[in-house]
């Protein structure tokens, strides 16, 4: 990405006008998690099992599925740019949405929603529209390669006794969830779109 407007008018739009300290964009095709998940699952993103298991940890908790009535503009960001002060809230979401990352999957779109419900009306942030990249940067496209083999992994039973670990996270995956998650249904996903 390159740059081609004046930083302070970034914090003029995104931050200084609707006094926030916080912006992300929203994703382009994506308002729920759940959605996300699936076109994760789809473009073999990450281990599939280990998505599922991500997700029904957060449903459990109590993460519902992106409403309009929700205060959010959508639970799933565009994260190729922040434009943050460094306040103390700021830090924290940072932090846990850090760590959520570092339990979990490295996919870090499923755990922005879940950490701003966790914070609740505390992590005022604003989420714009994601085509308005095209107007404050150049994009220069690259070609994405697969981080792991574990993001091949189509059953838990795969990862039994093999050496498929992420690296770079995913603990929690393997560390035994307190709750009931066989009881958890993941709600039915509506595609909003064709693409993603």
């Amino acid at each position: 990405m390159e740059l081609i407007v004046d930083p302070l008018l970034m914090l003029e739009r995104y931050l200084w006008r609707g006094k926030h300290s916080f912006a992300i964009a929203q994703h382009k095709h994506h308002r729920s998690i759940y959605e996300e998940a699936d076109a994760n699952k789809r473009r073999k993103r990450y281990a599939r099992p280990l998505i599922d298991l991500h997700m029904k940890i957060y449903y459990y908790e109590g993460m519902k599925e992106w409403s309009p009535k929700k205060r959010t503009a959508s639970d799933v960001p565009e994260g190729a740019i922040i434009v943050r002060e460094h306040t103390a809230m700021n830090d924290l979401f940072s932090c846990l949405w850090f760590n959520e990352v570092h339990l979990f999957t490295p996919r870090d779109q499923l755990s922005f929603g879940y950490v701003a419900y966790r914070l609740g009306e505390a992590f005022n942030f604003y989420m714009f529209p994601n085509c308005e990249y095209n107007s404050l940067f150049v994009l220069h496209p690259h070609t994405r390669e697969h981080s792991s083999p574990i993001e091949w992994v189509k059953r838990l039973d795969e990862l039994k006794n093999s050496n498929l670990r992420e690296t770079r996270g995913g603990l929690g995956l393997f560390t035994p969830y307190p709750g009931n998650l066989k009881s958890v249904v993941l709600p039915n996903v509506t595609r909003t779109s064709k693409a993603g």
